[in-house]
């Protein structure tokens, strides 16, 4: 069977989010990740969005595939094994 991890490298809006949902795809959301700084005037922690980790989307046949490159064909979509992401993957 034809399995293949993609990496969605942009912003995932809410329209992706339905699509992918409608789609029946495999999808894991990145993890956002967060500094924590302390506000100097209210002497409040504070938490700073800063890395995003890339969303995957995992393809089971060339139909969704095709599919798949249509729909984020404006954007930036790599396949995980050109970049070694799962590479150990079973």
């Amino acid at each position: 069977m034809l399995k293949r991890t993609w990496i969605i490298t942009g912003e995932i809006t809410r329209d992706d989010l339905e699509w992918v949902l409608r789609s029946r795809l495999d999808f894991t959301r990145g993890e956002q990740h967060y500094l924590d700084f302390e506000d100097m005037f209210n002497k409040q922690p504070v938490k700073v969005p800063s890395k995003l980790d890339p969303s995957t989307i995992i393809t089971t046949n060339e139909k969704e595939e095709m599919w798949l490159k249509l729909y984020f064909a404006d954007r930036a979509i790599l396949l995980a094994e050109e970049v070694n992401l799962h590479k150990y993957e079973v």
